[in-house]
């Protein structure tokens, strides 16, 4: 993601479904930065432990988890497959 000043931001991905992925992921986690923010100084996670999380099958799976929970959202989303 890339946040362009005065612009808004701009996502992409290996695919349409990650691309989107990627943009719900940036609004939940600025919302969360937000509210943390409001309690107290936010810890960062380090570049190391982003990359050992989103690497592989484990990106794979975070990706397709995510796809279908945000899927489950859609009412025109076929519940029964």
């Amino acid at each position: 993601a890339l946040v362009l000043k005065n612009h808004g931001v701009a996502v992409c991905g290996d695919s349409i479904e990650n691309a989107t992925i990627a943009t719900f992921a940036l609004e939940e986690t600025a919302q969360l930065q937000w509210i943390a923010a409001q309690v107290g100084t936010v810890q960062k996670i380090s570049t190391g432990e982003v990359r050992n999380l989103l690497t592989g099958a484990r990106k794979e799976e975070f990706y397709s988890h995510v796809w279908g929970h945000y899927a489950r959202l859609d009412p025109w989303f076929d519940k029964g497959t």
